[in-house]
């Protein structure tokens, strides 16, 4: 979104000289190296290959991380002028997710005196644990990075009851044992906010995964806030409740918090 409303600015600077464009018919040509700083080559190409005239070529120097452009000498100054105005850091996000789990019916053991057939002083009886849980993780504005919250999960039928809901087959989750889940994190800077997506995730052995595209939670978060997500065990957050809890019944309570470095 930020990357579009400079792109748009730029071009506007861009067809703002069209009055010297008359100048641009003559045939002549000129080859200008503009090198980017800030960001990937590539991701400008498109935009500068939009400005150019209609002899104009782009082309991508990736070793020297550059645009090499061939155009009317008139029309080299604006190319620069979209590149430098495109050519800023992107900014850099640390997201801070925690999460609350109150598991019930959770067996306990009580140093009160009472009575245990197998431990003297010892009292085994049931009742709820909380179990609080902080990530975090930076990734630039507009791009993905993965949270891993469990490893080494048995594949229950629960499991496999939660990814048919969701469409996925149930002939080849039979072939695991044990899965890893986690979330796709995908925030992106706009002016005074992120917009962040959360996105629940499954992995298996041999790179095999499956992403809960349908469970995704989306979120404007304002910065240096703590933004809570109540938990429930509705349809809509069952995915997003099954990757927190690791495959255990429980209750959530998830709080998000995104920083941001425009370096």
């Amino acid at each position: 979104m930020v990357v579009f409303l400079l792109a748009a600015g730029a071009l506007a600077m861009v067809t703002a000289g069209a009055a010297g464009e008359e100048n641009e018919g003559s045939g002549e040509t000129a080859i200008e190296i503009i090198h980017v700083r800030h960001r990937a080559a590539a991701e400008l190409l498109a935009p500068v290959r939009a400005a150019l005239s209609p002899n104009g070529r782009a082309s991508l120097d990736r070793v020297g991380n550059a645009i090499v452009v061939v155009d009317a000498p008139a029309r080299i100054p604006r190319l620069r002028g979209l590149v430098h105005a495109l050519d800023v850091p992107v900014p850099l996000v640390t997201v801070r997710l925690r999460h609350r789990r109150q598991e019930e019916n959770t067996r306990r053991l009580s140093t009160v005196s009472g009575i245990d057939s197998s431990r003297p002083g010892l009292r085994l009886g049931h009742g709820q644990l909380q179990r609080q849980t902080e990530l975090m993780l930076r990734v630039a504005s507009g791009s993905s990075g993965y949270l891993r919250l469990g490893r080494d999960i048995p594949v229950t039928k629960g499991w496999i009851e939660l990814c048919g809901r969701y469409g996925f087959s149930h002939a080849w989750l039979t072939d695991y044992r044990r899965l890893e889940s986690g979330l796709e994190v995908t925030p992106l800077v706009l002016a005074d906010r992120v917009d962040l997506t959360l996105v629940p995730k499954i992995s298996f052995a041999a790179g095999r995964s499956i992403v809960f595209t349908a469970a995704a939670t989306r979120l404007s978060v304002p910065p240096d806030t703590w933004v809570s997500l109540a938990g429930a065990t509705g349809s809509s957050s069952e995915a997003m409740t099954w990757i927190l809890g690791r495959g255990a019944p429980a209750t959530m309570a998830m709080e998000v918090f995104c920083s941001v470095n425009r370096r």
